[in-house]
């Protein structure tokens, strides 16, 4: 498990920076984060990777934490900065798990890294940005960032400046995580009432600030574009995970998703929400194992 993040340089000149936790030779598992998020938040997920034999590299993406920004960034160029991170750990065949906002990060790698992935791992995530359906369902503080990042630009900045400023402010931020925890339904209610789980979302939000707004505001611009690939393209296998109550990423969008791909095993869960992952973590780790 690493405290401080890892770095290397890209070929660009730009610094890449990951965590590790779980198992040190277990099987290895890249993570992307949420939105916005650093690669702390993989630190959620430790304790389940150490026991399920899982090495979990979460990586901080472009602009959030250690990582510098790519102006411009698409999902497939972040498939070129993962392939350099691999390539340096010596890792020839692995599995990649998004959650939420970087569910397409995964199955952007699924698309890029065919015969090097095991298995893609979706977890509450988001499909592509251009759907006109995306947004239906999404409670409204997420569907007003949605709307302005397609178009008002400008205003998503005021937005996503309005959030940092909450998260870097103790007081702020644990008034928002009250309000957070009566706000949820209860299929989430427990993850944010969990002390430790709460504690660490903070610090990788509050981390993905750490150098300004901008990755997150670009980000938002990202996440509400096509994905730059067909999901019907992706050959690789797809564990894809969802929560039936979820109103951050409403079940609809991956119900979609999971048609379209080819080769996928969707696991709907009636009872859970967007946190879906708290509960129900040892099995999203098994799925490392059972891909090999």
């Amino acid at each position: 498990m690493t405290e401080t993040p890892l770095t290397l340089r890209l070929p660009d000149g730009r610094t890449l920076a990951w965590y590790e936790y779980g198992d040190a030779a277990g099987l290895p598992c890249v993570y992307a984060t949420g939105t916005p998020a650093s690669g702390l938040a993989g630190k959620t997920y430790d304790k389940g990777a150490a026991e399920a034999g899982a090495r979990w590299i979460s990586v901080d993406k472009p602009g959030y934490g250690h990582s510098d920004l790519a102006p411009g960034r698409t999902l497939l160029q972040w498939t070129d900065d993962v392939r350099v991170l691999v390539d340096h750990l010596g890792l020839d065949r692995f599995a990649v798990a998004g959650e939420s906002g970087g569910g397409p990060y995964a199955l952007a790698l699924a698309h890029a890294l065919p015969e090097r992935i095991t298995t893609a791992i979706v977890i509450a995530g988001l499909g592509p940005g251009d759907d006109p359906r995306a947004q239906d369902g999404m409670k409204r503080a997420n569907k007003l960032i949605w709307v302005l990042a397609k178009r008002a630009p400008w205003a998503v900045r005021l937005a996503i400046g309005a959030m940092a400023r909450t998260f870097t402010d103790e007081e702020k931020a644990q008034r928002y995580l009250a309000k957070q925890i009566a706000n949820a339904p209860a299929a989430d209610r427990a993850a944010y009432e969990d002390p430790e789980f709460a504690a660490l979302g903070l610090a990788a939000t509050r981390d993905a600030f750490r150098t300004g707004t901008a990755a997150a505001v670009a980000e938002m611009g990202l996440l509400t574009r096509a994905l730059g690939f067909r999901l019907e393209d992706i050959s690789t296998h797809v564990d894809l995970f969802h929560g039936e109550q979820d109103a951050n990423v409403p079940v609809a969008v991956a119900r979609r998703v999971a048609a379209a791909l080819p080769n996928c095993d969707p696991r709907f869960y009636p009872e859970l929400g967007h946190m879906l992952a708290f509960a129900r973590r040892r099995e999203v780790l098994d799925c490392v194992r059972a891909a090999v």
